[in-house]
C-alpha cells in the first residue's frame, strides 16, 4: 500500500523546513509529501483555511492554520493506519505527555467523536459542557462555520498525528469526500 499524501503550501513546507528539518523528517516520514498545486482541490482548502486567517492555534507557540489536502484512505480504517505506518494503539510522548502515536476523531457523536468545533480546536469531551472557559463566543460562531462547511464537503475528520521530536503534533482537520483527496487544513501543537 502506498503512504498518504499531505500538499501544504511549498513555502510553509520550505519555512518549517529552515526552522527545524527534524520536524519535516517526521512528517515525510508519516505523510509523504506533495507540491502544492493551484488546482480545485488546493483552492477547496484555501477557501476553508481562509475562515480561521485571523484565528492561531495556541500551545507552547502560537501558529495559523494553513490549507492542506490529503490523498489516501479515509481516516481512521484498517486502510488508513497500514497507509500511514502506525498501529492504532500505539502510544509516544509529546512533552512528557502519553499519548496515541496518532488519534483519529470524526465529526459527531458517540465514541471517537467530538462536535466540529471541538475538532478544530481541540477541546476533549471533558471539557465541552465548559467550552465558554476555553473558546469565546465569537470564536465559536466562526469555528461552527468552518466545521459546518467540511461537513457539507464530507465527513469531518481531525488527524493527531505525534511528531517524533517529543515535542510536535501535526493536527490536520479535514473534510474526507467520497470524490477527490480530502481537503481542510493543517496546525501544529508544540508541548515542551
Amino acid at each position: 500500500m502506498s503512504k498518504l499524501t499531505l500538499t501544504i503550501d511549498d513555502a510553509l513546507r520550505g519555512s518549517l523546513q529552515e526552522q527545524n528539518a527534524a520536524l519535516v523528517a517526521s512528517i515525510d516520514k508519516y505523510l509523504a509529501p506533495r507540491p502544492w498545486t493551484d488546482d480545485e482541490d488546493a483552492r477547496l482548502a484555501t477557501e476553508i483555511a481562509d475562515l480561521l486567517v485571523n484565528l492561531v492555534h495556541s500551545s507552547d507557540i502560537d501558529i495559523g492554520y494553513f490549507p492542506c489536502v490529503l490523498e489516501g484512505p479515509e481516516p481512521g480504517t484498517p486502510a488508513f493506519y497500514e497507509a500511514i505506518g502506525i498501529d492504532p494503539k500505539a502510544r509516544f510522548k509529546v512533552g512528557g505527555f502519553d499519548n496515541a502515536k496518532v488519534e483519529v476523531l470524526g465529526e459527531g457523536e458517540g465514541k471517537g467523536k467530538l462536535p466540529g468545533f471541538a475538532l478544530i480546536s481541540g477541546l476533549g469531551k471533558d471539557n465541552l459542557d465548559d467550552w465558554q472557559e476555553y473558546v469565546v463566543e465569537e470564536e465559536k460562531l466562526l469555528l461552527d462555520e468552518v466545521s459546518k462547511k467540511l461537513a457539507s464537503l464530507g465527513t469531518m475528520y481531525s488527524i493527531n498525528l505525534c511528531a517524533d521530536d517529543g515535542a510536535h503534533r501535526i493536527l490536520l482537520t479535514v473534510a474526507y469526500r467520497n470524490k477527490g483527496p480530502a481537503v481542510g487544513f493543517f496546525t501544529l501543537r508544540q508541548e515542551t
